[in-house]
């Protein structure tokens, strides 16, 4: 005899609790059907992975691959752990991506950096820009018993994109 095995259940749009009934009819004698119902726990899987789309830094600024993740979340929506996520950094040289272990910050250039985490993927894109910090300064000698003012040596100072800082910042 031949037996039809069906389940109903309707789509599960939402989380939450379900009751999925099995039914199992006889083909031959559609009086005979057996039934059984089973609870279903359905859990919307909120992983996610969210970075930077790109991302300017001055040289020999500190960077770290954590820096550009905006939000990472487990399937139940709490705060993921960064140490489950697996980094690829490329240098881009010209149209090449080339494999390196981190983002060099001493040198200008562009890197592409991809993240994955529980089967999602994100990119970004890092560009690494000259810095125009300086900070400019010349020697001096003091007289012994004299009080030493560390202003009197100091001549000059920028930021990153070369604007002028006094002494007193």
């Amino acid at each position: 005899d031949c037996v039809s095995f069906n389940c109903l259940a309707d789509a599960l749009p939402t989380s939450g609790d379900y009751t999925l009934t099995f039914r199992i009819l006889d083909v031959d004698d559609t009086s005979k059907s057996y039934s059984n119902e089973k609870s279903l726990a359905v859990h919307i899987d909120q992983a996610q992975i969210k970075v930077k789309s790109q991302d300017t830094i001055y040289q020999y600024t500190q960077w770290q691959p954590e820096s550009e993740v905006t939000s990472l979340q487990t399937p139940d929506g709490k705060k993921g752990d960064f140490r489950d996520v697996s980094v690829t950094i490329y240098k881009m040289d010209g149209e090449q991506k080339v494999p390196v272990d981190t983002v060099d910050t001493k040198v200008v250039g562009k890197y592409e950096i991809d993240y994955k985490y529980l089967g999602l993927e994100a990119q970004t894109t890092l560009e690494v820009i000259p810095s125009s910090a300086h900070i400019g300064a010349h020697n001096g000698s003091f007289s012994v018993g004299t009080p030493f003012d560390p202003k009197r040596l100091f001549d000059s100072a920028t930021d990153n994109d070369g604007q002028s800082i006094p002494y007193s910042k």
